[in-house]
């Protein structure tokens, strides 16, 4: 898997398709994505194509053969490699492989959507590996043929995915205004890291908060305020997760960034370790095996510390103590904001994260 902004994988094979692990360089977040035989390249694109069963199918539901995200050329999306196109000197093929990095965030939107409506809960490793909402995206695309970020389509996605009456059919139509807006807050090219950071940390830190939000409520009034999000928003609200701690780039320890909402007025507090997805070393994944090829797996880190940079310093307290964290908003604050964890895993390594929060 190479697709834009990704790190080491370790591919697999499963079944009749293959999958890629790894640690994406775009923000240090776990990912497992699946191809058809014979692919050179993993990524939320070519885990539509396997479970659409057509590459024209999910050329045409990303708006890759027509409109305003149209691919310049038709390139094989299982073997076209974005990072060595955004790497050439050919401006062409550099805003080529921009576009596809794009519509491989874009795809990512989607089943981030598709996931949170489903499952109703965010286990932070586990995510990526739940490919039975893949599967289920891949499979409408194949059979509705069309342009998904059209609210109409996205909607019946939605709808199709939960049991008639979980939620509200305006709250669902305002579920996929939200990822609408998002998909066109990426904007037609990724073609730096910080920009490609930007809007995969706000995967999991806006879109699929605020699509937790919108389904919680399940009112008119929730719906409201979620089709009023405009694109322009949401690239303000997402510019905190370019500031993302870098990738280890040795060893075999990755620490993830953690995302939490709390109240402004109110301390949060947060359990440091253990596996629960509400702890912070939850999905601080290590890569096991003697080069790391058997897989990623979370295990009891310890958080050895807490710390507020700087820039952050009038926003935000975090103290650690007794094994949870403390954190509190100073003098009012709202918006997001974060701090640091240093963490050791049981194998002896070493690593730091981010945990970013939104007072509200």
């Amino acid at each position: 898997m190479r697709s834009y902004g990704f790190g080491t994988f370790y591919p697999l094979w499963f079944d009749h398709y293959n999958l890629a692990a790894g640690v994406d360089s775009a923000g240090s977040t776990y990912f497992a994505y699946v191809a058809p035989l014979g692919s050179l390249i993993y990524s939320p694109a070519t885990s539509l194509i396997e479970f659409a069963d057509s590459q024209v199918a999910v050329k045409r539901a990303l708006g890759l053969d027509t409109g305003i995200f149209k691919l310049m050329t038709d390139p094989d999306l299982t073997k076209f490699d974005p990072v060595v196109a955004l790497l050439d000197a050919d401006d062409a093929t550099h805003r080529e492989g921009a576009r596809v990095a794009a519509a491989n965030l874009r795809a990512g939107a989607v089943a981030i959507g598709v996931d949170t409506v489903r499952q109703g809960r965010f286990d932070p490793y586990f995510l990526f590996v739940q490919q039975g909402n893949v599967k289920f995206v891949g499979e409408f695309v194949a059979t509705r043929q069309a342009f998904l970020f059209d609210n109409s389509v996205m909607s019946d996605l939605l709808t199709s995915a939960v049991p008639a009456g979980k939620y509200r059919a305006d709250v669902l139509s305002a579920a996929a205004h939200l990822i609408g807006a998002y998909a066109a807050a990426i904007g037609v090219q990724i073609d730096t890291t910080t920009s490609a950071t930007q809007f995969n940390l706000g995967l999991i830190g806006y879109l699929r908060t605020r699509l937790g939000e919108l389904l919680e409520a399940n009112t008119a009034e929730a719906a409201a305020r979620a089709l009023a999000v405009t694109a322009p928003q949401i690239i303000d609200q997402t510019a905190i997760f370019r500031e993302a701690l870098p990738l280890p780039t040795t060893g075999f320890f990755f620490p993830g960034p953690d995302f939490f909402v709390a109240s402004a007025g109110a301390p949060l507090i947060i359990t440091a370790d253990g596996l629960d997805v509400s702890t912070l070393v939850s999905n601080d994944i290590y890569a096991n095996g003697p080069t790391g090829s058997i897989g990623f797996f979370p295990a009891s880190s310890s958080v050895l510390s807490v710390s507020v940079p700087s820039i952050n310093s009038a926003e935000l307290t975090a103290v650690l103590a007794s094994g949870k964290v403390t954190v509190t908003a100073l003098n009012g604050f709202k918006g997001y904001t974060y701090f640091d964890y240093a963490v050791r895993h049981p194998s002896g390594e070493e690593g730091a994260a981010r945990v970013y929060v939104n007072f509200q």
